[in-house]
């Protein structure tokens, strides 16, 4: 016959046992995770928000958090975004000064019809009709 040894240590329940708070910093306890989910997505955006204006505490965070990747592509966007932004205002530029000294084309002309009247179809003659037999 088997005998099972039953713990004698008690169980601790859900109070006891400590759950890992979400790392946003919303204070709800996630189920063993870092973050509830989106809330690692929310907090990404406002720290590279935030570096990018400059704070050293969000970069510090992102560096801790290995998130440095996102930060530097994110700086790469801004720099192809300010210089496409330039392109277009020198571009935008360049074509109102073409348009203030451009010279107006000459308009094409339409083209060219004969100003004879066109022949009518010619009625069949009535002698013609008059000759032929009589299938009756």
């Amino acid at each position: 016959m088997r005998t099972s040894a039953k713990s004698t240590t008690p169980k601790k329940s859900n109070k006891e046992t400590k759950l890992p708070e979400c790392e946003c910093g919303c204070g709800a306890t996630t189920k063993g995770g870092r973050f509830l989910p989106g809330h690692d997505a929310k907090l990404k955006k406002e720290l590279i928000g935030a570096a990018l204006g400059g704070s050293k505490r969000a970069e510090a965070k992102l560096e801790k958090l290995g998130w440095t990747s996102f930060l530097d592509i994110q700086r790469a966007r801004v720099v192809i975004e300010r210089a496409a932004r330039k392109a277009m205002q020198s571009s935008r530029r360049a074509a109102t000064t073409l348009q203030e000294t451009a010279v107006e084309p000459p308009r094409e002309q339409p083209p060219h019809r004969s100003r004879r009247p066109r022949k009518a179809a010619k009625p069949a003659p009535a002698s013609a009709q008059a000759q032929a037999p009589n299938p009756v």
